[in-house]
């Protein structure tokens, strides 16, 4: 959920995308590899990244402050993450918004982890489903 003084459309969740030899953001060895934020806008943060996002508004969209206020009330989101070798495909969906983003990772990388973060936002109750 968006915090109650959360005003602009960006301050909602984020999902990133990065590699650390310690696992942590900002940590050992950090390189962010791409930041999907949940209002759709999203871009590569790496050089030897190259991403292709999609984002499509469907019926049920009512407009940005719909939008706005129903993130200060808060949802449950779904994320899927799908990798092959290389290449990162991310899908969410919310209040009438469908988020499709595909990262591919050029540099060689072993691991990519995932956080969830935002500006002025709330994130609770996290489940995992392999």
């Amino acid at each position: 959920m968006s915090l109650p003084t959360a005003r602009l459309i960006w301050h909602c969740p984020y999902i990133e995308l990065f590699y650390a030899d310690d696992k942590l953001v900002n940590g050992e060895n950090f390189h962010q590899f791409a930041l999907i934020r949940l209002d759709g806008e999203a871009w590569d943060t790496h050089d030897g990244v190259e991403s292709k996002t999609f984002i499509n508004k469907d019926d049920t969209f009512e407009g940005w402050d719909v939008w706005k206020e129903n993130n200060r009330k808060g949802i449950d989101v779904t994320v899927t993450f799908k990798r092959s070798k290389n290449k990162i495909t991310v899908i969410t969906e919310n209040f009438g918004i469908y988020i499709k983003s595909v990262v591919t990772i050029i540099d060689d990388v072993p691991d990519v982890y995932v956080a969830l973060t935002g500006d002025q936002v709330a994130i609770s109750n996290i489940r995992i489903v392999e």
